[in-house]
């Protein structure tokens, strides 16, 4: 018995020291349409609202 929680304590360690991926290279879907839309200059105050139909992205700013 003292074997298995042995065994279960070294995996949660390091499972808990794994590293994982970084998260700060990608961005959200809402800065993925700001940058866009920043790209084809297009001036916007606020994102209020965004709607995925099909293969279009419909925003409300």
């Amino acid at each position: 018995m003292k074997y298995i929680y042995m065994i279960v304590s070294t995996v949660m360690l390091l499972s808990a020291c794994s590293k994982l991926e970084n998260v700060d290279d990608t961005l959200s879907f809402e800065e993925q349409i700001q940058d866009l839309l920043l790209q084809h200059q297009i001036n916007f105050g606020t994102i209020i609202d965004y709607d995925v139909k099909a293969n279009h992205v419909f925003v409300i700013y």
